[in-house]
């Protein structure tokens, strides 16, 4: 039943339902957690990442499914210390830090966020 209430959640947003051509990472849980935000909130959260480059969401991406900095880095094809341009860029951006989990999880979010709301693809290729 749970399975199903979040299902429904999902179809309300439909950018937050992978193509099955894509094959980036996708998170059900922040996919459905976002799903059940109110319009204003969604809204909120899209405007916080709006500065945002594709590399830098790219990075972001990469960063909350990786295990590692080098992981990440490997994934966004960049060197480790581009990486980290990246993650300062991002803190500059949205004043929050992506390699502290709460702030890496907020700024995800708003990425999902974005997407629910058609502005961007939660990954842009």
């Amino acid at each position: 039943m749970a399975h199903a209430e979040e299902s429904r959640a999902l179809c309300r947003y439909a950018g937050l339902i992978p193509s099955i051509e894509r094959a980036e990472p996708w998170s059900r849980e922040i996919a459905v957690a976002v799903a059940h935000l109110s319009r204003r909130t969604l809204t909120r959260m899209a405007a916080r990442t709006a500065p945002l480059s594709a590399a830098q969401r790219r990075t972001v991406s990469a960063m909350a499914s990786a295990v590692s900095m080098r992981e990440a880095a490997d994934t966004v094809f960049v060197h480790r210390n581009t990486l980290l341009q990246r993650v300062d860029r991002v803190r500059e951006a949205t004043g929050l830090d992506i390699r502290r989990p709460d702030d890496l999880t907020t700024v995800h979010m708003c990425l999902y966020a974005e997407a629910a709301l058609g502005i961007s693809p939660i990954v842009p290729r």
